[in-house]
């Protein structure tokens, strides 16, 4: 009954159907939403980073890393959008004030690959590079731009698998926090997954970490991504055995698995929607597929086909049913929705819409012109009841189920147009162009006989001869 119950709420959760829109600002390589999904950052392969206004589809504002291709980004809690961390491909990480455009710098040794940040500390960011065991590094802001930000802690997540490894050497580490940042999920290329805990002192910072429990993948796997659900019950392990097995978060033990049992693809990205009751999936290759499964039966319930490109990577609306995917070829960012039903009825509440025609029964004084003096004491009757009426235009009530964190908005700031503005009413002065002169005209070139006389000469004699 239970299982029953599961299927009919999956199959009346809304999904994306069609491809709505496509954004380009650059070649994206990495996108990450806000708290609220007003505003979507890309890093750009450019060293840019672009904020989106997903609200207006347009670009809210561009920051500039300096620093090599942008790798990651992550929003601090509480994710409003007024501070952005980002990481490049020079070994940048770059804390940013978004208000006000300036950044403060951490150098690393290494390329970076992936940052996290805390859901419940706004200092707290879980880095990791290319060489090297992750770490969660404590930070504090600094003033100015270009100024060397403030490590006061970084506490590596070491394992001892890794006490053999060269620090110099490239890893792939898979570092991601849990959705209530009390615990880490680590796993390198070998496929073993563990779980650290952390340790967190009465102001609540991070002092160390513990390792708890670990998962061995089947023949030890190599692990592309881990990816939580948004309520943080469970999560994702997309892994390069062209499996994407589905966890329990407390029990550490599998739910589902998901593949592709025709052509046996390998899985690039693969995220949880909105309510985690579906599996989104894309495919290496040069089709823009998406793949969308029930979790609770683990039966395939869609496929959405998009241009001839490959997908870099997938992200989900955090309020709205809508998925984002990332070109692999050219970093264009393309927006899948649920397919909208015009309803006439929003603009007119009085506006009732019928299958077929339908014979009309006209009143006798629908359309005959009121009485004055009537119509003016219903007026006034009318706007005595509404004097009497107090409308408080103060108090912001709270709508139930509404996030108390109040929305950032970014203003937008256009481009500066590449041709020049011409101001309104402006009538552009008429060029003159001059007319040839007489002078001109009188030097065409005569024609004559082949005895050298002119032809208006003889033409002249032959009249007066006639």
């Amino acid at each position: 009954m239970h299982r029953s119950s599961l299927l009919k709420d999956s199959l009346k959760s809304e999904l994306p159907e069609r491809m709505d829109d496509y954004l380009e600002g650059g070649k994206a390589i990495c996108l990450r939403f806000n708290r609220h999904g007003n505003i979507l950052a890309a890093g750009t392969e450019e060293g840019e980073v672009v904020l989106w206004d997903f609200d207006t589809r347009s670009i809210a504002m561009k920051l500039d890393g300096r620093s090599g291709s942008i790798n990651s980004i992550t929003f601090p809690s509480p994710m409003t959008g007024e501070r952005l961390i980002s990481g490049s491909a020079g070994g940048c990480i770059r804390f940013w004030n978004v208000v006000e455009g300036t950044s403060s710098v951490l150098k690393l040794d290494s390329e970076v690959v992936r940052l996290e940040s805390s859901r419940i500390r706004a200092d707290e960011v879980l880095v990791t590079a290319a060489s090297g065991p992750p770490k969660l590094l404590i930070w504090e802001e600094t003033e100015g731009d270009d100024s060397p930000a403030k490590v006061s802690r970084a506490i590596a997540l070491e394992n001892e698998e890794d006490e053999a490894i060269d620090p110099k050497k490239k890893q792939d580490y898979v570092t991601v926090f849990s959705q209530l940042g009390a615990r880490v999920l680590s796993c390198r290329a070998h496929g073993l997954l563990r779980e650290f805990t952390l340790q967190r002192g009465e102001d609540g910072r991070a002092l160390a970490i513990d390792k708890t429990r670990k998962v061995d993948l089947p023949n030890r796997t190599v692990v592309k991504e881990i990816v939580f659900a948004q309520d943080g019950s469970r999560f994702l392990v997309n892994s390069a055995d062209r499996q994407i097995r589905v966890f329990d978060a407390e029990d550490l033990c599998v739910l589902a698995c998901f593949n592709d049992v025709v052509n046996r693809s390998q899985w690039r990205c693969a995220i949880f929607s909105g309510q985690g009751d579906h599996i989104l999936g894309g495919s290496t290759g040069a089709e823009h597929k998406l793949h969308i499964w029930r979790l609770v039966d683990g039966q395939l319930d869609k496929t959405l086909d998009g241009p001839k490109e490959g997908i870099g990577g997938l992200l989900w609306h955090p309020k709205r049913p809508v998925a984002v995917s990332l070109g692999v070829s050219y970093g264009g960012i393309y927006i899948w929705m649920k397919s909208q039903a015009q309803n006439w009825a929003a603009f007119a509440p009085n506006f009732k819409e019928i299958d077929e025609n339908k014979d009309y029964d006209e009143k006798e004084d629908e359309f005959d012109i009121p009485d004055a003096s009537i119509e003016k004491k219903r007026m006034e009757e009318k706007l005595k009841r509404e004097a009497l009426i107090e409308v408080d235009v103060t108090t912001i009530e709270r709508v139930e189920g509404e996030d108390e964190v109040p929305v950032f908005y970014l203003p937008a700031i256009p481009e500066p147009p590449s041709a020049p503005i011409v101001p309104l009413g402006y009538i552009q002065p008429l060029v003159k162009i001059p007319k040839p002169s007489k002078k001109h005209n009188s030097t065409k070139k005569k024609r004559r006989t082949s005895d050298g006389r002119e032809l208006g000469d003889v033409k002249a004699q032959l009249r007066e001869g006639s």
